[in-house]
C-alpha cells in the first residue's frame, strides 16, 4: 500500500520534495514560480501545483496602515455630523400648517408639502385637515407633479 505522498510523487516526478525549499538544478522553472508542471494531463489536483512562495510575499504589498488617532477623529466627527435635530421637532398643529401656508405664499412648495405632511403624521384629526390637503394638493401641482396632485385632490373630496 502507497501514501498518497509516493502515488503524487509517481505522477508528477517533477515535484521537489521540500516545500518552498530549491529545485533540482536540472529541472526548468515555471513562470511566476508555481513550481513545475505535472506532465501533460495537468494534474492541477496534486501537489504539484502548490504555490512555492511563502504567502508573505503576497500580503507584504497589501497592507496599509491607517492611523488609529485619524480613525477616532474621523468616527468622531461622523457621529457628530449624523446629529441633529429633525425638523419641525416640537411644533404644534396649528403652527406646522401656518408654515405650511406661509412657505406655500413666498413658493417655497416643497417646504410646505414637508410640513403638511408632517401635519398629517402627527395630528391626522387635526380640525383644518380638509384646507390642508387642499393646500398639499395644490403645492403638488404648482411644483408639477401632476399625478400626485390627482391623487391629493382625490382625497380632498
Amino acid at each position: 500500500m502507497q501514501s498518497v505522498a509516493q502515488v503524487a510523487r509517481m505522477l508528477c516526478p517533477l515535484t521537489p520534495r521540500v516545500r518552498g525549499g530549491p529545485e533540482p538544478a536540472h529541472l526548468p522553472r515555471t513562470q511566476g514560480g508555481a513550481g513545475p508542471p505535472c506532465g501533460p494531463r495537468g494534474l492541477g489536483f496534486l501537489s504539484c501545483w502548490r504555490n512555492q512562495a511563502s504567502p508573505t510575499v503576497y500580503l507584504a504589498g497589501m497592507r496599509t496602515r491607517f492611523p488609529k488617532p485619524l480613525s477616532l477623529v474621523l468616527a468622531a466627527l461622523l457621529v457628530a455630523g449624523c446629529r441633529g435635530e429633525l425638523p419641525y421637532q416640537g411644533m404644534l398643529a396649528a403652527d406646522l400648517y401656518a408654515l405650511a401656508v406661509t412657505s406655500f405664499d413666498e413658493g417655497e412648495y416643497g417646504e410646505a408639502q414637508l410640513a403638511l405632511d408632517r401635519l398629517f403624521i402627527l395630528f391626522p384629526s387635526y380640525e383644518r385637515a380638509p384646507e390642508a390637503q387642499l393646500l398639499l394638493a395644490e403645492s403638488y401641482f404648482r411644483r408639477e407633479q401632476f399625478v400626485t396632485a390627482s391623487a391629493e385632490y382625490g382625497y380632498f373630496r
